[in-house]
């Protein structure tokens, strides 16, 4: 059975302190998962030279994560319940 999922993003992108207002992590926190891989950057450059950038929160790479990660624990779940049909189907037998 195969479910659909729908996920609608206003932006692709996010600054990091636009993301600190809509989930309510503190700066230090976003700073920290930046860093661990947790969140995923995107750099904007802010000028023709590329001196300077902007870091964004990039919300199209953490959306296709959430969904490889749901889609897995779904694989798992469909394993786990057939292991256990079986075990129960070979009790009764």
């Amino acid at each position: 059975m195969q479910n659909n999922i729908s996920i609608t993003l206003l932006v692709p992108h996010m600054t990091k302190e636009r993301y600190s207002e809509a989930t309510g992590l503190d700066m230090s926190t976003i700073d920290l998962m930046l860093g661990d891989g947790r969140l995923s950057p995107f750099r904007h450059r802010l000028g023709k030279e590329g001196k300077r950038e902007k870091v964004l929160i990039n919300l199209v790479a953490l959306s296709a994560d959430a969904i490889r990660s749901y889609q897995e624990a779904e694989q798992q779940a469909v394993k786990v319940t057939k292991s256990l049909s079986r075990n129960s189907l070979k009790s009764t037998q």
